[in-house]
């Protein structure tokens, strides 16, 4: 790998009344090279005009990135597999789309824009028809074997084009979020090469449709 850096993770909550540092989820102050944020504007003010320049993603990118069917769009046709995503406004969509469409492992609701794993349900079967009033987004569900007796997912960081790190997430519950109560740990350095392609692939496409919009 090309490029490394040590990764730290925080919560907007820590860093309200941080003065000249971030706050780290471990307690510590400090100071960074470069920030990462869904929307730099859910940041306290203090903390961007602390770092006004150090904030990864154009506006344009962040937009892409937050919106999850927008960024479905962008990847689905590529080498990059990525699970079956339809709009859905209520529930007769639901049943609609598994009537016409295989989905025989359940499948998963959540918001089109959302952070904190917030509003993410998932069903195990398609007997279940979620009460559904506004438009959302239902994928097709990914039943991966559990790790240590626990469901898991990788959260991965591509800067300047180039892999850069990762950290894996775990929980005894399906929804695999720090906020939700899972916990943050490493990977093999084995799966860890294999993501490096599909990662830089993602943030490739996403460049690229975002220089369209700037």
């Amino acid at each position: 790998l090309k490029t490394q850096i040590n990764l730290h993770y925080g919560y907007f909550e820590d860093n309200k009344k941080s003065k000249g540092s971030i706050i780290t989820k471990d307690k510590n102050e400090i100071n960074p090279s470069t920030i990462f944020a869904y929307n730099a504007l859910d940041l306290p003010l203090h903390i961007r005009r602390t770092f006004p320049n150090k904030f990864l993603n154009h506006p344009k990118i962040s937009e892409l990135v937050t919106n999850k069917y927008k960024l479905y769009k962008i990847i689905k046709n590529s080498k990059v597999l990525v699970p079956k995503t339809y709009l859905v406004k209520n529930k007769d969509d639901v049943s609609k789309i598994l009537k016409k469409h295989k989905i025989h492992n359940g499948f998963v609701i959540k918001p089109i824009k959302g952070t904190y794993g917030q509003l993410v349900h998932v069903f195990a079967h398609d007997k279940y028809k979620p009460n559904i009033k506004k438009r959302m987004l239902m994928q097709k569900r990914i039943v991966s074997k559990k790790k240590r007796g626990k469901f898991w997912d990788v959260r991965v960081f591509v800067i300047d084009g180039e892999y850069a790190g990762c950290f894996v997430r775990e929980s005894k519950k399906s929804v695999t979020n720090i906020r939700k109560g899972a916990k943050s740990t490493t990977l093999s350095k084995k799966l860890e090469k294999k993501l490096a392609f599909p990662a830089e692939e993602i943030v490739r496409l996403i460049e690229r449709e975002g220089r369209k919009k700037l």
